[in-house]
């Protein structure tokens, strides 16, 4: 009978295994380890039908290391879409208290109990991450079919979400079933009139969004305005099913531009609609970022994905880098680091190919009328880098594939109709999205436990 040790070089965990917490049972691999050392000197054995009860700050770390976690143990994962750090704009700073609705939607795959809401005070811009303009005191509460369930932090109503930090709140007492509809209300305070906080994508009115001025998290109706919006960047819950969880890095293509046709249960983009609400996900994008802005500070990011801990994370950043000039060497450079910085954290890391960016004369109609750029060589050389799946990456999409006359082309294809496929040669359209995300649909397998 062999023996790991945790806390030795073999496994590498973000949290003191004490023994302390609740006990989750995992299988341990064949032929592999059978009994656990935790640092406090307490041995486990399997029981007789081979299965460890660990920590369950430790699970984890072990399903890294070759233990199956039993799929009927809940697990507190990322359970709804249209979730992502802020990256549009800021309040107004003309109303110091104001309250948010948003809709959201249960994952598919399984019944979410127990909710827990993540909101951050980090924004993102073209140039990297900062700390939000000012701390601001936040209370919430879950709006399930006209019932209003309050939100707790610290068993407080409200918390103070200091610049650059984010919160998770206590568990709510609710358990939606697979595919359930939502709202969460979300009221952000200011301590002095003027003093803004970090806003998201516009709200929407079909779906019951809207926001108002003043406090009507526990009771009232909310106005017409939804002009821009604010919520979780995260709703964790528990699930019966190890079923896999994401967060989306990227830039603009991976934010949606060019898509218009949105829905309540996910966000617009072909990576958020391959996903869709298959699997829970939330998004930290911003036009314009590159690898480079990640390198530079993505510590509130990489600190929000530590706390959250998705199982994959589908990385999309590079592009900018490509057509702001950099060289093969310095991009291939770029993402390695990228890559290892999320591999290193347990995270199963998918890469994506970068799509054309051309000009044209007649509005992208046609093939004949697009030229090149003249970073398209490059874009070529990472393109088939990024096909060998270089280690650490679990897997990369395919997307410039579906987009190009042909592989390495540089053009957009086209059918004689004005934009069909990319409204300004960088960017796919709505059609484009559409296409992109059925395409890749069956990568999903690439998200696997």
């Amino acid at each position: 009978m062999s023996t790991l040790i945790m806390g030795s070089p073999h496994i590498t965990s973000t949290h003191p295994p004490t023994g302390e917490t609740d006990q989750v049972p995992l299988r341990a691999p064949a032929g592999g380890v059978s009994t656990l050392q935790l640092a406090n000197g307490k041995t486990i054995s399997p029981d007789g039908s081979g299965f460890v009860r660990v920590p369950s700050d430790l699970v984890d770390d072990l399903v890294g290391a070759g233990y199956t976690l039993s799929e009927t143990h809940p697990r507190l994962v990322p359970v709804t879409t249209r979730c992502g750090m802020a990256y549009i704009n800021q309040s107004s700073g003309t109303q110091q208290t104001v309250t948010y609705r948003q809709r959201y939607t249960t994952v598919k795959h399984s019944r979410a109990a127990g909710l827990r809401l993540v909101y951050s005070n980090t924004e993102l811009t073209a140039t990297g991450e900062f700390d939000g303009p000012a701390a601001y005191t936040l209370k919430a509460s879950v709006e399930i079919g006209g019932t209003l369930f309050p939100v707790w932090f610290g068993g407080k109503r409200e918390v103070l979400v200091e610049r650059g930090a984010f919160v998770i709140s206590d568990p709510v007492g609710v358990s939606l079933p697979a595919g359930s509809e939502f709202y969460v209300r979300s009221r952000p305070s200011a301590g002095t009139l003027g003093e803004k906080w970090p806003t998201g994508d516009a709200l929407v009115s079909a779906y019951g969004e809207s926001f108002t001025a003043g406090d009507v998290v526990d009771s009232g109706t909310l106005g017409s305005s939804t002009a821009q919006g604010f919520g979780p960047v995260a709703i964790l819950g528990m699930v019966q099913s190890t079923a896999p969880s994401c967060v989306i890095i990227g830039s603009s293509s991976a934010a949606g531009q060019g898509d218009t046709a949105n829905t309540f249960d996910r966000d617009l983009g072909y990576l958020s609609r391959m996903l869709s609400s298959n699997t829970g996900y939330f998004r930290l994008v911003r036009a314009s970022q590159t690898a480079e802005h990640w390198l530079q500070d993505s510590r509130r990011r990489m600190a929000l994905i530590g706390a959250i801990q998705p199982t994959h994370a589908i990385f999309q950043l590079g592009t900018n880098d490509v057509s702001n000039g950099a060289s093969f060497e310095v991009v291939q450079d770029r993402l390695g680091q990228c890559f290892s910085q999320l591999a290193g954290m347990g995270i199963r890391v998918i890469g994506t190919t970068f799509t054309p960016w051309t000009s044209s004369t007649d509005t992208f109609a046609t093939v004949e009328n697009q030229t090149k750029t003249a970073s398209n060589a490059v874009r070529i050389k990472v393109n088939n880098w990024l096909r060998t799946v270089p280690a650490p990456l679990s897997g990369v999409l395919e997307i410039a594939d579906h987009v190009e006359t042909a592989r390495d082309s540089g053009l957009w294809k086209a059918d004689g109709t004005a934009q069909k496929w990319t409204p300004d040669g960088l960017h796919l359209s709505q059609f484009g999205h559409e296409y992109v995300a059925a395409k890749i649909a069956p990568d999903l397998a690439h998200f696997t436990l």
